[in-house]
Parts: C-alpha cells; structure tokens; sequence
C-alpha cells in the first residue's frame, strides 16, 4: 500500500475561524477535493474541469439567487 500525502486544506480568508466554511484541498493526481469546515469526513471530489467551471460560475454570479429567498 502506498504511502498518503497530507492534503493541504484552504479556505477563503474572509472566513473566521469558528465559521462553517467551504474548503478546498488538491490531490496528488490534480483533482480537487471541497468540504465544509463543520463536516471534515463528507467530500466532493471534481476534477480540474470541474472546479474551474465550478469558480467560473461562481464569479459569473450564476448562483447569487441561492439561499437569498425572500418570501
């Protein structure tokens, strides 16, 4: 069994510390792996396709509607 490398875990410096927050690690093979702060154990993994149209979307404001219901 192969040896495991640490992933390096990131997140946004506009999250304090004690937020729940998503974060953003890279595997060895260039996948990219997202989590919340508050649940370490459930990941989504994309690959570099996936992740640049994820943020490209995100930019484009393409998902400002959600969670900003007001009824």
């Amino acid at each position: 069994m192969g040896k495991r490398t640490r992933l390096k875990w990131q997140r946004s410096s506009n999250c304090p510390p004690i937020a729940c927050c998503a974060e953003v690690a890279e595997t060895e093979i260039g996948n990219v792996l997202v989590r919340s702060s508050n649940n370490k154990r459930r990941k989504v993994v994309l690959t570099q396709e996936e992740w640049k149209d994820l943020v490209g979307a995100i930019k484009a404001g393409e998902y400002d509607q959600i969670g900003n219901k007001t009824e």
